[in-house]
């Protein structure tokens, strides 16, 4: 059986055709009718206030980041160590310093090493940048007691978290900002794009103009910092469609992991540690990403290809190893003042497996009756 990493979930061709033949007829590749479209559909699906478009959730954040920089007038930021490049790069391309911290055992940042730094650090710190990991939300509540004592803003790299839950409020409505992606490999698949949401006036303001080299209409003057982040018409078009069935996707996402979870279980409690989100919380499933201590991962991965399996090491390494830090390829200071064992370990002993809303659970099976042949 191939069972491969992933498969996105695509609208109908009869559904998007008349849309993009109307597009391509018009020569309006960007913007257009079909990206407002879009983010209105966001804001009623969301509640939110403001939407902005972004041709990729990087350049979303790189815009935010720059943002926060300028209002706030510091230059550190404090992310956590694991989690995609993109959550450092937005900082580091605003020659902005960054303070790495550790996860909790779900990946999800430490509270407790964040307000640590904050008791010392907290008025040079421009913002706080939690991750939703694999769809699973990051400690809000914490997070936003934290930003309201210290008086820092708190902001989300929320490329996994489109239609996850947190305490049956969706995300999208928390911190200063959201940054969600629509890449190929997310749930709401649209190719590329990503999507930033803020109640903020003055930050969806200055968002609007930064993904547009930032111009207002009718001038080419340019009044914030910005560069050429645009949505596209297509990408739009997929994902409008997308998002209408997103939430059947989402309950067929969520059987899915639970039949994992219940194969895992029975066949290989004492092997596999799950990532699974609190119970008061829902989780889109971006991904479902497994620990696995005591064994070479990599092998492991190999093992798995070789029986018609994708797997991928979701995030490895961690950031502190990327090649360009630890090799002082970036100009901008990377500080790591408390442990970060636990970031280390989950980038060493993490695997996400097979995982797609078209999945089969004779699939699921076969990957978990794979995984148990080469941990035995």
């Amino acid at each position: 059986m191939l069972v491969p990493f992933f498969k996105p979930s695509l609208p109908s061709w009869e559904a998007i055709e008349p849309d993009l033949k109307e597009m391509y007829s018009s020569g309006m590749l960007a913007p257009g009718k079909y990206g407002d479209r879009f983010l209105e559909k966001m804001k009623q699906y969301l509640n939110v206030r403001y939407t902005v478009g972004f041709n990729n959730c990087s350049s979303g954040l790189m815009a935010l980041a720059g943002y926060m920089k300028k209002v706030t007038n510091r230059n550190k930021v404090i992310i956590p160590n694991f989690t995609f490049a993109s959550s450092w790069q937005a900082g580091d391309w605003n020659n902005m310093d960054t303070i790495l911290v550790d996860t909790d055992q779900n990946g999800l940042i430490s509270i407790p090493q964040v307000e640590e730094i904050l008791k010392k650090q907290g008025q040079e710190i421009a913002y706080i940048m939690a991750v939703h990991m694999f769809g699973n939300p990051a400690p809000v509540e914490d997070l936003q007691r934290l930003g309201i004592q210290y008086q820092v803003p708190i902001i989300y790299d929320s490329a996994h978290g489109l239609g996850s839950l947190y305490k049956n409020k969706r995300l999208g409505n928390w911190g200063a900002a959201e940054v969600f992606s629509f890449g190929t490999t997310k749930p709401l698949s649209a190719g590329e794009g990503g999507l930033l949401t803020t109640n903020d006036p003055l930050l969806a303001d200055a968002m609007q103009r930064a993904a547009q080299h930032g111009h207002k209409v009718g001038t080419l003057d340019v009044e914030v910092k910005s560069l050429n982040g645009r949505l596209q018409e297509w990408n739009s078009i997929l994902a409008y469609y997308g998002v209408l069935d997103l939430e059947e996707q989402i309950v067929k996402r969520n059987e899915l992991a639970q039949e994992y979870i219940s194969l895992l279980t029975q066949h290989l409690s004492n092997e596999v540690r799950l990532l699974i989100p609190d119970e008061t919380n829902r989780s889109i499933w971006k991904d479902f990403t497994v620990v696995i201590n005591n064994i070479d991962i990599e092998k492991l991965s190999k093992e798995l290809m070789s029986c018609g399996i994708g797997t991928k090491r979701y995030y490895y390494p961690s950031i502190d190893n990327l090649f360009v830090i630890k090799n002082k390829l970036t100009d901008t200071k990377i500080e790591k003042p408390v442990d970060l064992s636990q970031s280390h370990q989950l980038a060493q002993n993490c695997i996400s497996l097979p995982f797609y809303t078209d999945m089969t659970k004779d699939e699921i099976n076969y990957v978990v009756q794979e995984l148990k042949k080469c941990l035995q």
